[in-house]
């Protein structure tokens, strides 16, 4: 039942993906005229595939859908999980997508370093902590949800390009870049500290418990909703 529910979705909303590509393509080019390519492309990549759950449940919310949705032999657990799976499942896709526009304007060799274990974990990470975030609003709060949560994105980024030349971050786009970098050496510290061994199942399970508990609550959001 779950993969019938992530069909439904896909094939009601099968231009969104297409709208988001073009959106990744924008932004490829951008960080083709700033030099950020192709480092940075499969973390942007990463969460504007994170926002096709919530544009789902917006155009459920928009055209009153949920009703109907609600009305099939499902419970409605069924719907939120169908709905956060769908956004992981294409992830290869985004990979691909990815990978192949920052080849095309970035005018250097294949990006094979985006194909790194490690690159397409960040970028699995990034993807899941997207969703895990915003897809509770929206369950919530509909529509507008998924406006608060463009809101709260706008709103970060603003700070980070504000405090940008008092943390000794560079301008524009490459301060948001700096921002995303400067996790790194925390990160890479706390891996010394741990141990390979640990760290990587430590941080799959923090993710993994991030996106179930974000999964949990949604379903207790959508439960209380009504049409």
């Amino acid at each position: 039942m779950i993969l019938k529910l992530m069909r439904k979705d896909l094939v009601l909303s099968w231009t969104m993906p297409l709208w988001m590509a073009g959106s990744l393509a924008l932004n490829v080019v951008i960080q083709a005229s700033e030099q950020t390519l192709p480092s940075f492309s499969l973390v942007f990549g990463s969460v504007i595939a994170g926002f096709l759950p919530v544009m789902i449940s917006g155009r459920e919310d928009r055209y009153r859908t949920n009703a109907f949705t609600c009305s099939l032999p499902v419970r409605r657990s069924q719907i939120v999980l169908a709905r956060y799976l769908v956004g992981v499942a294409l992830y290869p896709a985004w990979v691909v997508c990815c990978v192949l526009l920052a080849w095309l304007f970035s005018g250097r060799s294949f990006p094979v370093e985006m194909l790194r274990p490690q690159s397409l974990a960040t970028g699995a990470a990034v993807l899941v902590l997207t969703i895990a975030a915003l897809s509770p609003l929206m369950f919530r709060f509909g529509f507008m949800g998924f406006l608060f949560g463009l809101i709260g994105l706008q709103v970060l980024g603003l700070l980070v390009l504000v405090a940008a030349p008092r943390l000794g971050l560079r301008s524009g786009i490459l301060a948001i870049e700096d921002a995303v970098k400067s996790v790194g050496p925390g990160l890479r510290m706390l891996r010394a500290s741990m141990g390979s061994a640990a760290y990587y199942p430590a941080a799959f399970a923090t993710v993994a418990a991030v996106f179930g508990l974000s999964c949990l609550l949604s379903c207790a959001l959508y439960r209380r909703r009504d049409w």
